[in-house]
């Protein structure tokens, strides 16, 4: 099974006009960021299922850990699995030739290329 991930990171300014009883006003900015992440897994018969979880939070009070506590939920694929399909297959034909052509040297991974 393999899984492509997408992070986005958005970061919104909403702005607050007040006016309070005597009538003086005041303009403030707040930095909201959302983000999303988008993952897609392949079962053993290639067929792909997509999983994603969002948050926004004010700038300030983000908490990382937070968001990566969220479970994935199912959602719509995004991605063309057609095409990540295609892209695993170059990356692995890559891959067996480099374990021919470096035969002396420790074999690693390339996929973290994609």
């Amino acid at each position: 099974m393999i899984h492509t991930r997408t992070t986005e990171e958005t970061i919104h300014l909403n702005t607050e006009y007040k006016k309070d009883e005597k009538g003086s006003s005041s303009i403030s900015v707040e930095k909201v960021i959302e983000v999303v992440e988008q993952r897609m897994f392949f079962d053993s018969n290639a067929t792909s299922i997509c999983f994603a979880r969002k948050h926004a939070k004010n700038g300030l009070d983000w908490d990382a850990a937070y968001f990566n506590s969220l479970a994935l939920k199912e959602s719509n694929c995004i991605e063309d699995d057609d095409e990540i399909r295609d892209k695993y297959k170059l990356l692995s034909k890559a891959e067996k030739k480099l374990k021919v052509g470096y035969s002396y040297r420790k074999q690693q991974c390339i996929f973290y290329m994609w």
